[in-house]
């Protein structure tokens, strides 16, 4: 099971890091989740197993993350 928080972030931080997501736990069965497009960059660390980003059209294909990934605004899901 999953535990999803959003923190704010110290005044130091706050002109460049709006909020910071926190989530424990895993899932007992695979899971796909798409990520809409929302004007934020992200950086995401990873601190539990790999993670894909699949192609949205062929799932087949993905890309493995092991420790952290960046992602730039986006016009369209991931």
């Amino acid at each position: 099971m999953l535990s999803h928080r959003i923190r704010p972030v110290s005044e130091i931080l706050a002109p460049h890091v709006e909020h910071l997501w926190v989530v424990r736990g895993y899932l007992p069965a695979r899971w796909r989740n798409m990520i809409l497009p929302d004007g934020a960059m992200e950086l995401i660390v990873n601190l539990g197993d790999p993670q894909e980003l699949c192609a949205r059209d062929n799932p087949a294909k993905h890309t493995i993350f092991r420790q952290s990934w960046v992602s730039g605004e986006r016009t369209t899901p991931i």
